[in-house]
């Protein structure tokens, strides 16, 4: 079976899964033999989460640029309060 998504590409949930809200984004950080499972990074998580395909779908292109501004933004705040403390 072909994976429909690669390494690298941006991807959103389309569903509650595990502590996650319909459309959390992530990133595909690993694809397993079967095609349907996938590891996703998901921003503010410390290590990427188990999903299958039909728990995702691909993000837009501005779907995309705004998922990147806000977890470069997250992660700015995330390093402020941390060097506050």
């Amino acid at each position: 079976m072909t994976p429909l998504f690669k390494a690298g590409e941006h991807v959103r949930t389309n569903q509650c899964v595990h502590r996650l809200h319909t459309g959390r984004t992530g990133t595909i950080h690993r694809i397993f033999d079967t095609g349907d499972l996938f590891d996703v990074l998901f921003a503010g998580e410390r290590a990427p989460l188990l999903m299958y395909r039909d728990q995702l779908e691909a993000l837009p292109r501005q779907d995309i640029e705004y998922a990147t501004l806000h977890r470069e933004q997250s992660e700015n705040e995330r390093s402020r309060l941390h060097n506050d403390a």
